[in-house]
């Protein structure tokens, strides 16, 4: 898609620069493909050469993703470091606080433990991750998000439907009041 853009804008390119485009395209986000194709056209009212263009490239170099998670000292559990405490200590009876926080350029493995519900206690009467019984392999990234819609099949094998239903609604609710930022969605690992 860029390298169409850039060929509509442009014109002809070079075997050369479709090249380096498709060879360095790739290590961008999607909106950071974006806004290297505004720097392109604003730096540039024609097609650059090929060393320009890769001086062009050196000079906005992607943004490097970092991943945090935290790692329990006593047992040695990953889990998301926006946890309070240990989720494996926890459902063995200890409150273990104590943790090291694990930071990678790459996505840590599935085996890192993530709840919707990043805290202990809720409202009275109020299910949360750390008490339920159905929290194994549940979590979701649009835990709560009023503008998600699930997939059917999605949704009726979803454990969690009951509390992201009550969620979603408090989450509309402060949107249509006018409030701007998330109020309670799911918690992901963190990136830097």
């Amino acid at each position: 898609m860029f390298i169409d853009e850039v060929k509509e804008r442009y014109g002809q390119i070079s075997e050369e620069s479709e090249k380096l485009i498709k060879d360095v395209i790739g290590k961008y986000s999607g909106k950071e493909q974006e806004t290297l194709k505004n720097a392109l056209f604003n730096d540039f009212t024609v097609m650059p050469d090929t060393e320009k263009l890769s001086k062009f490239f050196d000079s906005h170099k992607p943004q490097k993703k970092t991943y945090y998670w935290a790692v329990c000292l006593e047992c040695g559990c990953e889990y998301d470091y926006s946890l309070p405490m240990c989720p494996k200590c926890y459902d063995n009876g200890l409150d273990c606080r104590t943790k090291a926080i694990k930071k990678s350029e790459f996505q840590p493995n599935f085996n890192v433990i993530k709840y919707n519900k990043a805290y202990i206690n809720g409202d009275p009467g109020e299910q949360t991750c750390f008490t339920c019984p159905n929290k194994k392999e549940s979590f979701c990234s649009h835990f709560g998000n009023p503008d998600w819609m699930c997939h059917r099949e999605e949704y009726e094998m979803c454990e969690c439907k009951q509390c992201c239903g009550i969620t979603k609604s408090a989450n509309r609710k402060y949107k249509e009041a006018g409030n701007k930022q998330k109020f309670t969605y799911a918690v992901p690992l963190r990136r830097g």
